[in-house]
């Protein structure tokens, strides 16, 4: 009869779990200027990447950050995390507006993410930069996709006109937007997955298996 050491799954330390409490609540803390430095990046950035554009209707669109615009009231809680889009058309002079709230669908999950790699020490993974890279990917995919769906359904507003959907679809775009982005923790989902992916690409199970009493299993 033989004997052979299987390893045992390393379990996460409360300590791991200390320091992603830790630096998550650091991250979410209500920094000052924190939440209008991040709404101007995001409405540039993304405006860089080719938000800011004229549509066939003649309808222009872009970001804009609120910073201390007229229409701040109206936001219902955490004005300066939201950015408008804004379509203006030339022929009426008219341009409406929708706000985004860029903390649930980037920053949130961003910040949840960082706090798992340096809770998971993703530096002593087999790949780290995969890691990142797969993380971001994933989460990158989450942002983009909220501001498409929330741009398409507020563009086809008959009240706004940049571009034509049956009044179905853009009742289930509505609907997937408050169903999939906007809904409360969903940007923790998002984070999970990144997390799952970067795991997985950065060798991260691998790691788990380190450092832990072998399981003896007996064979006939």
């Amino acid at each position: 009869m033989t004997a052979r050491a299987l390893p045992l799954p390393k379990l996460p330390h409360w300590r791991d779990g200390l320091t992603f409490a830790v630096v998550l609540a650091l991250l979410l803390a209500p920094w000052p200027g924190l939440a209008a430095t991040c709404s101007s990046a995001f409405a540039a950035t993304l405006n860089f990447l080719g938000a800011e554009r004229v549509l066939d209707s003649g309808v222009s669109l872009a970001l804009e950050p609120l910073g201390k615009s007229a229409f701040q009231p109206s936001i219902h809680a955490a004005p300066l995390w939201h950015v408008f889009l804004v379509a203006t058309n030339p022929a009426s002079g008219a341009s409406p507006r929708m706000a985004f709230n860029t903390r649930g669908a980037f920053y949130l999950p961003s910040a949840t993410f960082v706090a798992f790699l340096v809770a998971a020490r993703a530096w002593r993974w087999t790949h780290p930069r995969r890691a990142v890279l797969a993380g971001g990917i994933v989460l990158g995919s989450f942002t983009t996709l909220s501001v498409l769906v929330a741009a398409l359904s507020f563009l086809a507003l008959p009240a706004v006109g940049g571009i034509s959907l049956g009044e179905s679809t853009r009742t289930w775009l509505e609907a997937f937007f408050l169903g999939w982005f906007a809904a409360p923790g969903m940007g923790y989902a998002a984070a999970l997955l990144a997390a799952a992916c970067a795991l997985l690409a950065g060798g991260g199970l691998e790691s788990l298996a380190l450092g832990r009493e072998p399981v003896i299993v007996a064979r006939k």
